[in-house]
């Protein structure tokens, strides 16, 4: 009951929010200056107002807190975006969305509420440009690690009261998304090959910050951190060694680290932040628990910054699938998981259907490997039926 109460909450209060909005750009031309000024206001008191009822009446209703808090937040966005259109302010959509953030932050802590801590986190992802805060010096690289860390209090406090809770599990999805979008995008814009690094290392990390911390109580495809990790692995994989991509995209260009050291200090963070969760995990757990696609980082980062031939690249990145799937199988044979056997077997069965792309191989090499690879896939699902025997 008091989800659902929670969820129309929610709805009712970003409906109310986009049906004012669309009311005032209706008749926008139509008003004057100080009438725009007035509207443009009027969400914000209404918020505001909202909110210190819910402080002073509803304090212990989760569903006023989230939905008194998440009008005011939208209502602080579409008050900035008035006034700078009333005064014709221009500007970057990154710096307005660091106001906006800076704006509604205390609404997180004030409030206690898990959706405007989502939304401050889908919001702060667009501010990675450093050049719209080129007027900040060498601050401007801090900017999305600096507003990361001021709600990580928060994050950390929620995590460890609600593990198993809605709004663990949602930000699981929105932390991931929005540290692929906010590092792996302007990793992009290098155009070199190291951007393949990044995002790959960012998967890696997804995987081991996935089976650590509270994060380790959301299971399967519920866990948007190992479900983004795991699958945005495989498709970089495939679009790697199936689709042939540009040249730039898998030849390091030189002087890579002195012409864009913006990206080569990205590529630099990511790697360590994986190696130390890498390290982390090896200290909570055991090697054995470890995902297989968790060391995908080091094999592509060595690829990449050592590039072998096109054939051996190829060959190693369909093999290093191929094992990952094995041992996903394995995995799921042994304890008798059908989801993780179905998960490696399909891994498994993509890595074998790649080698039909490798046109330096003759066909009966071919041939020869698609057998060897259909002979190890019958073997997990015979392991299955035999340890599903004994437990039965």
């Amino acid at each position: 009951k008091d989800r659902v109460a929670l969820l129309l909450a929610l709805l009712g209060a970003a409906l109310l929010g986009l049906g004012i909005i669309l009311l005032f750009a209706a008749n926008w031309r139509r008003l004057g200056k100080t009438a725009r000024l007035a509207l443009a206001f009027l969400p914000l008191l209404t918020g505001q107002g909202l909110c210190l009822y819910t402080l002073l009446r509803k304090e212990d209703s989760p569903a006023w807190r989230e939905a008194s808090s998440t009008f005011l937040f939208l209502a602080v966005g579409a008050a900035l975006a008035l006034v700078g259109q009333v005064y014709h302010t221009g500007g970057y959509l990154a710096s307005f969305l660091a106001l906006w953030m800076l704006l509604g932050l205390p609404l997180v802590y004030l409030m206690r509420s898990g959706t405007t801590a989502l939304l401050y986190l889908a919001g702060i992802s667009f501010t990675t440009r450093p050049g719209v805060f080129s007027y900040l010096g060498f601050f401007a690289y801090l900017v999305f690690p600096l507003l990361f860390l001021a709600i990580l209090p928060f994050l950390l406090k929620a995590w460890k009261e609600r593990p198993k809770g809605a709004f663990t599990l949602a930000s699981t999805w929105v932390l991931a998304a929005s540290f692929l979008w906010a590092l792996g995008e302007p990793a992009t814009a290098a155009r070199d090959s190291l951007f393949l690094g990044v995002v790959q290392t960012l998967f890696s990390a997804f995987l081991l910050l996935g089976f650590l911390g509270p994060f380790r109580e959301i299971k399967g495809a519920r866990n948007g951190l190992l479900f983004l990790g795991n699958s945005g692995t495989l498709l970089l994989f495939l679009f790697v060694t199936a689709l042939k991509f540009p040249e730039w995209a898998l030849s390091p260009e030189k002087g890579f680290f002195t012409r864009f050291p913006f990206q080569a200090a990205l590529w630099g963070f990511t790697t360590l932040a994986a190696l130390l969760l890498l390290a982390l995990f090896l200290f909570q757990r055991s090697p054995r628990d470890l995902p297989p696609f968790a060391l995908a980082f080091l094999l592509l980062d060595a690829l990449l910054l050592f590039p072998p031939s096109p054939p051996v690249r190829t060959s190693l990145l369909c093999a290093f699938l191929f094992l990952s799937g094995f041992r996903l199988s394995y995995t799921g044979a042994m304890k008798g998981k059908q989801g993780l056997l179905a998960q490696g077997l399909l891994v498994m069965i993509t890595a074998a259907a790649l080698v039909f792309f490798m046109d330096f191989l003759p066909f009966a090499v071919r041939g020869a490997a698609f057998l060897f690879a259909g002979g190890l896939c019958l073997a997990p699902v015979f392991l299955f039926r035999k340890t599903r025997k004994v437990h039965a």
